[in-house]
């Protein structure tokens, strides 16, 4: 199951991107410019998954101010 995460950080988004990097779940992570900060493409066995990833993984990195996860339908 493929998703796809915008997050806003406070600060530090290159710091944020390495954190996200080592986590088997992320298959790409981009640094952006305008409202969002990062983009990530998250690759999971099931999608009821990926909200207690993005609860327990993303939204515990204390940078990490604001996010939005979009599931791709086929």
């Amino acid at each position: 199951m493929l998703a796809y995460l915008l997050i806003r950080v406070l600060e530090n988004e290159n710091g944020v991107m390495e954190d996200l990097k080592v986590m088997d779940e992320v298959k790409e992570v981009h640094v952006l410019f305008g409202e969002w900060d990062i983009l990530v493409k998250l690759e999971m066995p099931e999608p009821e998954m990926v909200g207690t990833f993005v609860m327990e993984k993303i939204r515990s990195i204390k940078e990490v101010k604001l996010t939005s996860t979009m599931i791709v339908a086929k």
